[in-house]
């Protein structure tokens, strides 16, 4: 929680602390300016303009920067509150530093595979990540065969039809067979949305 104005933060809470490293008493009392937070002026711009219409917003994307100076993408949203006889914000901060790792494996994965057609990833990139604060993660336990998994890890990896079938000595059709049945276990309906399932759960 911060005042109004000056944004002095005036509370935190204990996952707030761990995210970022601080103590409660390094943070109560000082600004995040202060305590050099954001990552670059564009972001401290970005959180003064959404600040500036009094009522609070949501999920505004910022790079924060924590005590020991590692970085983390947050999505950041505020509410206006009543702070006793004053007015303040309560702010809440939910780490996508993960996703935003694996939006950019995925890129470079496609890439690799695809790399005469950037136009297309970056279309890919654009409707795979469209992902919304509180949206429902798929499935997260999936009665994939030991061959489905064998072939889910190589196409995680960014491997084409032919290098599977290669690795795993069995036919290229037979791979197609086990990625169509991939697509349906996973409720899935393409390549790069298979990729984004399996690397969001460690499957490479």
């Amino acid at each position: 929680m911060t005042s109004f104005g000056r944004e002095t933060f005036v509370e935190a809470n204990d996952a707030f602390l761990a995210l970022t490293g601080y103590s409660r008493d390094e943070v109560i009392g000082r600004t995040s300016q202060e305590l050099g937070m954001w990552s670059s002026p564009e972001d401290q711009r970005k959180l003064r303009e959404a600040l500036q219409g009094g009522s609070g917003f949501r999920n505004l994307e910022l790079r924060l920067r924590g005590k020991e100076g590692g970085g983390y993408t947050v999505l950041m949203s505020a509410e206006s509150i009543q702070l006793n006889s004053d007015q303040g914000y309560l702010k809440m901060f939910y780490d996508i530093t993960e996703r935003k790792r694996t939006e950019d494996q995925l890129m470079n994965a496609i890439q690799d595979v695809m790399n005469d057609t950037s136009w297309f990833s970056q279309r890919v990139m654009e409707q795979l990540t469209n992902v919304r604060l509180g949206e429902q993660s798929p499935a997260q336990v999936v009665d994939l065969s030991k061959r489905e998994r064998e072939v889910l890890e190589r196409l995680s990896r960014g491997a084409n039809n032919e290098a599977i079938a290669a690795d795993l000595g069995i036919a290229t059709q037979t791979v197609r067979n086990y990625i169509s049945a991939i697509y349906d276990k996973l409720g899935v309906h393409s390549r790069g949305e298979a990729i984004v399932w399996a690397r969001e759960r460690g499957i490479s």
